[in-house]
């Protein structure tokens, strides 16, 4: 899977052409700032690991539905989640 990963964040995803659907690995704790911004993903699963989202982490991503646990949403980033479709687990 196309992820940059350092100290348990997320940093950067890359486009891999048919992927739809992207679970974030292990380890992570941090989604961080613009990660997925504009990527043409479907679905995003956030694992209760993750414990904070950055500013406009998902923005610009239209046919995005993320699935949050709801412990992350101490710590979402302005814009996180701008154009998104966002279901709370």
């Amino acid at each position: 899977m196309g992820f940059e990963i350092e100290n348990g964040v997320l940093v950067w995803y890359k486009e891999e052409e048919g992927v739809t659907e992207v679970t974030i690995p292990a380890g992570v704790v941090e989604i961080g700032e613009n990660a997925f911004e504009g990527a043409s993903l479907e679905i995003v699963n956030i694992s209760s690991g993750v414990t904070a989202i950055g500013e406009g982490a998902f923005s610009g991503c239209s046919n995005l539905v993320v699935t949050v646990p709801k412990s992350v949403f101490d710590r979402v980033g302005e814009g996180a989640f701008d154009g998104c479709k966002i279901v709370i687990t």
